[in-house]
């Protein structure tokens, strides 16, 4: 806009928490989304480490991967799970079609005939 002035106001902070840094500073009016958000994300990651650690526990109590590429059911698995990725590879290639040969022209000559 012509001939009309913008002030640019700082940032308004919120007074540091004792014991905190000075350096740390929130803005004002997000202490207590931050500090909720904090809490959630340190539940979650406590989640995910303990699943994390139970895998690690079964795949130890399994033996060594040689005893376990020896069993039947590693390999029926293995394919099962091969399967899955290539059929959602096919879908994602067919559902983002216009955009693959947007990106790559020469992809858009594949299916034609002749």
């Amino acid at each position: 806009m012509v001939g009309s002035e913008q002030s640019v106001s700082a940032p308004v902070y919120a007074e540091p928490a004792a014991g905190q840094p000075e350096a740390v500073k929130e803005p004002a009016g997000h202490t207590g989304a931050t500090r909720a958000f904090q809490q959630e994300a340190a539940s979650a990651y406590q989640q995910v480490k303990a699943a994390g650690a139970g895998v690690a526990e079964r795949v130890a109590g399994a033996g060594s991967l040689r005893d376990m590429m020896v069993r039947d059911v590693f390999w029926r698995r293995a394919w099962i799970a091969s399967f899955i990725v290539a059929i959602i590879v096919l879908v994602a290639g067919w559902h983002w079609w216009n955009a693959i040969v947007h990106v790559w022209p020469a992809a858009g000559r594949l299916h034609q005939a002749g």
